[in-house]
Parts: C-alpha cells; sequence; structure tokens
C-alpha cells in the first residue's frame, strides 16, 4: 500500500523504447503497491500517470509487454521537481535469457530477480575510460560476484575485472534475492561516482541505465 503526501502532487512521463531494437514499445504500467489498474501506453510507447500524490524519495514502476519479462524500475521522486519525460528501456525476454545462458553461464534460479543496465556513452572521457560495479545490501554487505556484473554482450576474463567500457556499457546481475540494493559505479581510482537504489522483485527484471546527468552520490 503507498503513502500519500501532503506536499502536493504531479505528474510522472515517459516512454517505454527498446534500445536494442530501436522502437518504442506497447505496454502497461503502475506504481509497484498501488491498487489502481495499469495504465496503457499510447502506440509510441508515451504515457502519463496523472496527478501521483507522494511522499519525497524513490517510487518503483512495474511494466508489462508482448515478448518482455515483467520489468521494474526505480525512480528519484519529489513534487518538487519539474516535470520531464523519463526514458525506460525493456530488453526482450529472448535476449536475457541468452545473457544468461552463452555470457554469465548462470541458471535461473526460482523466486529471484535479475538487474540488467547500462552506462550512457556521455560517461565516458579520456580521464574516465571504464567503470566498476559494486552492489550492496541493505545491510551494506557486498553481494557475491557469483551474481554478477556480467557483461551483456562479451565474455570478460573474469568477474573480478569486469568494468564498463564505452564499446561494453551493459552489465547484468543474476539469480538476486527480493528487494532493495545500492548500485556503485566508480572510475579507475576507486572513487564512488554514482549510485543507484535499485528494487528486485520475483520473477522480475529491474533496469538501470546511467548518464551524466544521474543523481550523484
Amino acid at each position: 500500500m503507498l503513502f500519500r503526501s501532503r506536499g502536493g502532487s504531479r505528474d510522472l512521463v515517459g516512454s517505454l523504447t527498446d534500445p536494442f531494437l530501436r522502437k518504442p514499445v506497447f505496454g502497461s504500467l503502475q506504481l509497484v503497491g498501488d491498487s489502481k489498474e495499469a495504465e496503457a501506453t499510447e502506440s509510441n510507447g508515451k504515457f502519463k500517470l496523472d496527478g501521483l500524490d507522494l511522499p519525497p524519495g524513490v517510487i518503483t514502476l512495474e511494466a508489462q509487454a508482448e515478448g518482455y519479462p515483467t520489468t521494474w524500475f526505480t525512480v528519484p521522486w519529489s513534487v518538487r521537481d519539474s516535470i520531464k519525460e523519463n526514458y525506460f528501456y525493456m530488453m526482450e525476454r529472448d535476449l536475457i535469457k541468452e545473457s544468461a545462458s552463452r555470457i554469465a553461464r548462470v541458471r535461473h534460479e526460482k523466486n529471484t530477480g535479475v538487474i540488467v543496465g547500462g552506462a550512457h556513452s556521455s560517461m565516458f572521457n579520456k580521464s574516465r575510460k571504464q567503470l566498476k560495479l559494486e552492489l550492496f545490501d541493505m545491510k551494506g554487505l557486498t553481494v557475491s560476484n557469483e551474481h554478477g556484473p556480467f557483461s551483456l554482450s562479451q565474455i570478460p576474463k573474469s568477474n573480478a575485472a569486469y568494468a564498463l567500457t564505452a564499446t561494453d556499457p551493459g552489465f547484468a546481475f543474476f539469480n538476486l534475492a527480493p528487494g532493495e540494493y545500492l548500485l556503485k559505479m566508480k572510475d579507475e581510482n576507486g572513487k564512488a561516482f554514482r549510485s543507484h537504489i535499485v528494487r528486485v522483485g520475483v520473477e522480475r527484471v529491474s533496469v538501470v541505465v546511467k548518464d551524466r546527468k544521474s543523481t550523484r552520490l
């Protein structure tokens, strides 16, 4: 059940898109924990959730579309923020399965979730050629590297050596217990560069796409 805010309300607008096929995704969205029926997107993938009255923090949206896994997006929320379009990326079910079996070489465990995501090209430059990923549970414990991160496109020499680059910016964590996680990106010097709260659900894929405008630590 969602708690309501006394600070007012505002709309949430955005669109669903498939970055691999470069096409909009027609589906439906709803707030996780809300009893309201899901809102269908327009044919171009755009959506608008009217008058959300929620306290500041983070909210999680659930998207469903044919050919795609049930997907969660966790985003910062405040009624004081200006309304801007959110771009939510969907990844086909078969692509995730193929990445798990061929690249990560893991088998799906029941009652677990997946995190997939990527770093926008704007995050890399001459002084920052790669980014390391660390995932922590809400107790502050580092998630075992048997869960990831794994590349979405290449088989690295070892998990410990894996880092995001401009040519290999996609990543995945598999077989995660449901709950909240903190994802940190660090530069070559080990300095924390970005962080993101991620909510993982049972048999859900949680998507994180980071760019230069994302929230800093």
